[in-house]
């Protein structure tokens, strides 16, 4: 007669399954993996004792025998910007429904992220996913031998550890600075997260004194100002450069957040953008093209980024051939009316 007993607490295991079927722990192990196997009536009453006792099987347990989960380790730099929630929408549908996302943050471009890496590989996920590229030397060695396919998004960089997804910053950031110069302006301020811990950054920055070089602009590092991302922080920096230079013309935030802060802090202020003062952003979030006046920015194609690195990812994971390993996607020039051309 099978048991009627009931675990008094925790969850409930295969064995507890097993004891209220009447059978042994290895048939309920061959009626879930391999139900053919196991005579239609003996799967009848295990199927009952699973429903009445509410036990939920363990997917991992089970991929672990095989040495990989279904599970794809996805880092990203920073949890509050909402611009990773397209790639990750894009990523799970180029994964298909085989795969399942689990995501962390992780402190910046560094040996600190070696920690956060190997913390989630020692869930045997089936890939790693990482936004950006540039970190050190011996962290980019870890993950070129961690075992598992790595895919950097956001970031082109000339040697990808296995396949990257992205756009260049560099010629990004370039645009932008090239954009406000155009329009008249050449006291110019630049905002955006640290540049030592955020390769994207550092890149874009590199833009945009390659396009005030190139307009024979001198370069004026104390308008160069490093914060955390924020519609408050965006307000803040932008009080911080018109103390420090009261005839700013314009200001590249390399995150929208940012320049949707100062655009409200200008609001706020009586600081007329365009014709005092152009403000220029990055991501060309929904937001940008809402505000008053609407913010010009860069449009980075984030769904279609982890699409794309989703579809590549799931081909390698079946053994294709036929993988892109290097896939730049490309940016475009927003102009709105934030910046507009300069008063004369």
């Amino acid at each position: 007669m099978p048991s009627n007993d009931s675990p008094a607490s925790g969850p409930v295991t295969m064995d507890h399954v097993a004891q209220r079927a009447g059978v042994s722990l290895m048939t309920v192990s061959r009626a879930l993996r391999a139900p053919a196997t196991v005579a239609e009536a003996t799967r009848e009453r295990i199927q009952a004792a699973i429903s009445e006792l509410n036990y939920v099987g363990s997917a991992f347990a089970g991929q672990l025998a095989t040495g990989r989960t279904r599970l794809i380790a996805v880092v990203l730099p920073d949890l509050r910007n909402t611009a990773f929630a397209l790639e990750m929408q894009g990523l799970t549908e180029g994964l298909g429904s085989e795969y399942q996302l689990v995501v962390a943050g992780a402190p910046g471009a560094g040996d600190s992220d070696e920690q956060v890496f190997r913390s989630l590989l020692a869930y045997r996920p089936a890939a790693l996913v990482i936004h950006g590229a540039g970190r050190s030397p011996g962290t980019r060695d870890y993950l070129a031998r961690c075992g598992v396919p790595v895919v950097e998004l956001g970031s082109l960089d000339s040697k990808p550890i296995n396949i990257a997804v992205g756009y260049a910053n560099r010629a990004a950031g370039k645009a932008a600075a090239e954009h406000l110069l155009a329009t008249g302006r050449r006291v110019l301020g630049f905002v955006s997260p640290s540049k030592e811990r955020n390769a994207r950054a550092h890149d874009r920055w590199l833009g945009f004194r390659d396009a005030l070089k190139a307009a024979g602009v001198a370069f004026r590092p104390e308008l160069e100002l490093e914060t955390v991302l924020g519609y408050e922080r965006g307000a803040e920096a932008l009080v911080q450069l018109l103390q420090i230079e009261p005839k700013l013309q314009g200001v590249f935030f390399t995150g929208d957040g940012w320049a949707i802060g100062a655009l409200l802090h200008c609001q706020r202020q009586g600081i007329a953008v365009p014709r005092q003062l152009g403000i220029m952003g990055f991501d060309d979030q929904e937001l940008a093209g809402l505000m008053v006046p609407s913010l010009s920015s860069i449009q980075v194609p984030r769904y279609e980024m982890g699409k794309e690195a989703g579809t590549q990812l799931r081909l390698q994971l079946a053994g294709e051939t036929r993988v892109r390993k290097r896939v730049d996607l490309g940016f475009k020039l927003v102009v709105r009316g934030s910046t507009a051309p300069a008063r004369s």
